[in-house]
């Protein structure tokens, strides 16, 4: 594989690691927005479904970003193994690449904001409910 190659398809992965990273942030506002304004107005089946769905998307999503790590190690390996010998003329861009605790920080990220939204939802779900079942006083 050519220094052409190899930064191309590192840049590639860099870059659709990102877009993975907006997608995953994009369902998980959507999910906070949902929970916001229905949360308590859903029936139970359709706070199951939405769930479900919810948690779906963000395993492939959690999913992909493991993959894409690991494709970025490799590649950064390769690449820092090429530095060594004195093969690759920018040794910046194997300097700037993510160490191993570059996907543990994203799965903390991650999944700490997927627990967080499920806190927020059914937060939101008790506080909607509890406004909703106290009498209005009737007005003269």
């Amino acid at each position: 594989m050519t220094d052409y190659d190899l930064i191309t398809l590192f840049h590639t992965s860099v870059e659709l690691s990102n877009q993975t990273l907006m997608d995953y942030i994009s369902v998980l506002f959507a999910f906070l927005v949902a929970g916001y304004f229905i949360a308590d107005k859903l029936k139970l089946p359709m706070i199951i479904l939405l769930i479900i769905l919810f948690t779906v998307i963000e395993i492939r999503l959690i999913t992909n970003m493991y993959f894409l790590s690991n494709d970025m190690d490799i590649l950064s390996a390769k690449m820092a193994i090429l530095v060594e010998n004195g093969a690759f003329g920018l040794p910046g861009l194997v300097m700037a690449t993510p160490g191993d605790n570059y996907f543990l920080s994203q799965v903390i990220v991650t999944i700490g904001s997927y627990i967080g939204a499920l806190i927020f939802f059914f937060h939101q779900r008790s506080v909607g409910l509890a406004k909703n079942s106290i009498p209005k006083k009737a007005e003269n």
